[in-house]
């Protein structure tokens, strides 16, 4: 696992607008600790006891609260998760951006926030700085990958492999 300061939401106290997103997206759910092999939630305990693995809150585009949300979903028998970047727009409907397409998964990537800072590619040969949260998503005991908004644009960074 990658060693950054975490924060994540409580799967319990999900806001409105966040309910009202998933509203709008049929049969996606985020995923639940619940979701991950009991390897993977006896990891994600340990490192973040209490959150929820499928939402990650920050001011990664604005000083507006933004929420990434890894959100799975069974197509055909099949589970497949999709990461999405969901911005508060202050009692309008938030504005959803997909920033993983859904992919068919055995284990479920969990999400997670990084505050502003400098970070390393996993080979530290890049080395980027973030001004704003940043949120992480994450296949437990195997990769990571840091995203960050710059002017609305998002970018990627492998943290780890």
């Amino acid at each position: 696992m990658c060693v950054i300061t975490a924060r994540a939401q409580d799967c319990s106290t999900i806001p409105p607008s966040v309910r009202a997103a998933l509203k709008q997206m049929p049969g996606w759910r985020i995923v639940g600790l619940h979701d991950l092999l009991p390897d993977d939630q006896e990891l994600w305990e340990k490192a973040r006891p209490g959150l929820c693995p499928g939402i990650a809150t920050g001011n990664f585009e604005s000083s507006t609260p933004s929420y990434a949300m890894a959100l799975i979903k069974k197509v055909n028998g099949d589970r497949v998760e999709k990461l999405v970047l969901l911005t508060d727009r202050s009692g309008r409907v938030a504005r959803i951006k997909t920033i993983v397409e859904p992919e068919k998964i055995i284990s479920p990537l969990v999400v997670w926030s990084a505050p502003p800072g400098t970070y390393h590619d996993f080979d530290r040969t890049k080395e980027i700085k973030t001004a704003r949260d940043s949120f992480v998503y994450e296949k437990l005991q195997s990769g990571a990958r840091l995203y960050y908004v710059v002017k609305r644009r998002v970018y990627s960074l492998l943290i780890s492999d």
